[in-house]
């Protein structure tokens, strides 16, 4: 029994620790029925040779606990490793969704195509962790230093203040969000533009006007899409982040502006624009523009200044 107790053990080692291990535990052993025999004054019986094995451990727990490669990962790369791995799941997750996304967009079938694109993502995190993960593996094999990893500057160390830190639920709305504008701005998703007006159907396009920021709308729309997925990623701001962010902010306001100076902003159909009441509905439609756009661009330079705000503290 205490034979095959040891064979167990040594069959998870290494060849230069099978003998000098098995030896130790043999003594180890051989001393525990020493004192049972002396304290009984009788030799001992399997039973109790059986439950002297059981209180050492399991063959593999014991050798486990000889061994120092217990571990995929060593702890010299872990912590790179998860940083790492963790920017690679990121990017890999903002590249599908992207690319996904205009196909998404037009498929008409927007919950469907959603989920479709979650099981893309987790196919190629999938692949991003196992390449991560291989190519940390191999790097630890071949004995390659690690320093090259852990150099930095501290200087140029980003301050970890609570403060700074995002919720993950906010950004996920945000992100929703600007998704939906997104493919409203771009035809995407229809609803009607007919309001029943004094019994005639009054019809609300925008004008010609808006078609000139269509290019920079949606590189602003895309661009704070990619910032808000990798910030929900990280969950916390820092400083690219925060003058990223701060840019897309003051471009929002650049565009307002715009679109605070267009002559029109909506047009309509002719037979309503003969009504008396028109004037006044179109005084109304043009306050209303009006109001909804100061308000957003305060928002907008209210987010900015905030932004400043924590720069401040990184």
């Amino acid at each position: 029994m205490i034979a095959n107790y040891l064979s167990q053990v040594i069959h998870y080692l290494t060849e230069e620790q099978k003998q000098e291990v098995s030896d130790e535990l043999e003594s180890i052993i051989n001393d525990k029925l020493e004192d049972l025999e002396q304290q009984q004054s009788k030799p001992a019986d399997e039973q109790q040779v059986s439950d002297i094995l059981i209180s050492l451990g399991h063959p593999i727990k014991i050798a486990s606990a000889y061994r120092n490669d217990q571990y995929l990962i060593s702890p010299e790369f872990f912590p790179i490793y998860r940083q790492a791995l963790i920017y690679a799941l990121g990017l890999t997750a903002i590249v599908v969704a992207l690319l996904a996304l205009p196909s998404i967009l037009s498929s008409g079938h927007i919950i469907r195509s959603s989920i479709q694109l979650v099981f893309s993502v987790i196919d190629a995190a999938l692949v991003s962790f196992a390449a991560v993960t291989v190519a940390f593996y191999l790097q630890q094999k071949l004995n390659l230093s690690s320093e090259f990893w852990y150099k930095f500057d501290p200087k140029s160390l980003n301050n970890l203040n609570p403060k700074l830190k995002i919720s993950r639920l906010e950004t996920g709305f945000e992100f929703i969000t600007i998704v939906l504008f997104l493919a409203w701005w771009n035809d995407l998703l229809q609803w009607s533009n007919e309001i029943n007006f004094a019994g005639k159907t009054l019809i609300i396009n925008l004008s010609d006007a808006w078609q000139a920021i269509t290019i920079p709308v949606n590189i602003v729309l895309t661009a704070s899409i990619i910032v808000t997925v990798w910030q929900f990623i990280l969950g916390r701001w820092q400083k690219f982040t925060l003058i990223l962010d701060s840019i897309l902010n003051v471009l929002s306001v650049i565009l307002v502006v715009l679109i605070m100076r267009f002559d029109h902003w909506v047009v309509f159909n002719e037979a309503i624009m003969q009504h008396p009441k028109f004037d006044k509905v179109l005084t109304a439609i043009n306050l209303s523009f009006s109001i909804s756009l100061v308000i957003l661009a305060m928002v907008f330079l209210a987010l900015t200044i905030g932004n400043i705000l924590k720069l401040r503290k990184i």
